[in-house]
């Protein structure tokens, strides 16, 4: 089987970070609408997003049909074009089918909740109506009941692991402020009471909320996902939110595993996975319920990770279902 995976920009996507470990494969082609690679700037990245999605449309359009065209031409027996649901916000039904009228096999990987309130996950539900995908998976249990999805982890490969890290934070949380606000003035306010490091960092905070939040904590750039790694293994612990209705974990727990920090989570399904091990994982349903020594102590944290949410194995499981529908 021939791997086509499908992306939008080589820097600032998700994507390229979950797909590391097979990027140097032979039977793995990247496929990119914009190849970004020399800008290290993100936020320069997002002003070329606006440039070219805003006032020449029609230069993305063009840049799709290529990337769609090289996929077609350089086809070579069973081939598949997989992309997770952050790449259909740049899709057309068009090119989809173009792909499927070619032989080639359309694979989609949810990396969020079906429902969930996101552009990415708006996109999926919108295309999946439109074309039949000839295979989707899901890292949600109940996702993948409701709709029939085949189950998978999460995608993760492991990037820029520091050997010999010096812990510089108790505990960490870096993500959208959402409806989180409240809860986390609360987790602020208990972790001064209780002498803890609290490493904080939150996008999306309205003028209103950051007027209440230390001046560090509210992100006015985005990090790019290494640097969320470099900081999260600076951590001893690591704190996950997952929010209301999400039956799969977040990618703190896959962070917490393959990094060896301590994890502290609402997500009381996580008992019941492979990995779990009470020494290192505890939950919490409101910030009254955190032991903060717990969080402080300083121990070795070892999960005896092996490998099991790397894309190698994604694609492993891609060609048995495949294989098992023709």
């Amino acid at each position: 089987m021939k791997y086509n995976i499908l992306n939008s920009w080589t820097i600032g996507s998700i994507s390229n970070y979950l797909f590391q470990d097979v990027m140097n494969r032979k039977d793995v082609s990247m496929r990119y609408i914009y190849d970004l690679s020399a800008i290290q700037d993100i936020q320069l990245l997002k002003r070329i997003y606006f440039f070219v999605n805003n006032r020449r449309p029609k230069n993305r359009e063009k840049r799709i049909g290529k990337m769609i065209d090289r996929i077609i031409a350089d086809r070579s027996g069973d081939t598949a074009a997989l992309m997770t649901n952050e790449m259909l916000c740049y899709l057309r039904e068009e090119h989809l089918r173009k792909l499927q009228d070619n032989g080639i096999k359309l694979v989609l990987v949810l990396i969020d909740p079906i429902a969930a309130e996101y552009d990415t996950a708006s996109a999926a539900r919108e295309m999946m109506k439109k074309v039949s995908f000839d295979l989707v998976m899901s890292f949600d249990p109940a996702d993948c009941a409701e709709y029939g999805f085949e189950y998978c982890n999460s995608i993760y490969s492991v990037i820029a692991e520091k050997k010999d890290c010096v812990i510089k934070y108790d505990i960490c949380y870096m993500g959208n402020i959402k409806d989180r606000f409240h809860f986390i003035r609360k987790l602020l306010k208990a972790a001064k009471a209780n002498n803890a490091e609290l490493l904080l960092r939150l996008a999306g905070c309205s003028p209103e909320e950051m007027a209440e939040l230390p001046e560090e904590v509210s992100l006015k750039h985005v990090l790019r996902y290494d640097q969320i790694i470099d900081l999260t293994q600076e951590s001893n612990c690591i704190f996950d939110m997952t929010q209301s209705g999400q039956t799969g974990v977040t990618y703190r727990y896959y962070e917490a595993i393959v990094y060896n920090r301590k994890l502290l989570t609402n997500n009381r399904a996580i008992a019941a996975l492979p990995y779990y091990d009470s020494r290192y994982i505890r939950f919490y349903d409101s910030v009254e319920d955190i032991d903060w020594e717990w969080v402080k102590c300083r121990e070795p944290v070892d999960f005896g990770y092996k490998g099991d949410f790397s894309p190698v194995k994604l694609l492993e499981m891609v060609e048995r279902k495949l294989n098992n529908k023709s």
